[in-house]
């Protein structure tokens, strides 16, 4: 499935909103499907390998859930009053 740690590979794709199922580090279906749901919203290559074109945009995609959970954090830690004011 990849060079990469398979449990690290599910928590990226939690992360991003791609549910593999279980992280328990293990490749099976679910996974499998979680990283081909990923490369087709992502536009790279769909073969089910978090390979050279789609690592990068996983971490991409990281990055990006970071931000924006970085903003929801200062909304909840804010005074509430709208989460686009805290970003």
């Amino acid at each position: 499935m990849s060079a990469y740690d398979t449990k690290s590979i599910q928590e990226a794709l939690t992360i991003c909103g791609f549910s593999p199922g279980k992280v328990d580090g293990k490749a099976g279906p679910k996974t499998e499907t979680a990283i081909k749901d990923f490369q087709k919203a992502a536009g790279v290559k769909v073969d089910g390998i978090v390979g050279p074109l789609t690592a990068p945009a996983l971490a991409k995609h990281l990055g990006e859930a970071s931000v924006k959970a970085a903003g929801l954090k200062g909304y909840f830690s804010g005074s509430g009053a709208s989460a686009a004011d805290e970003i």
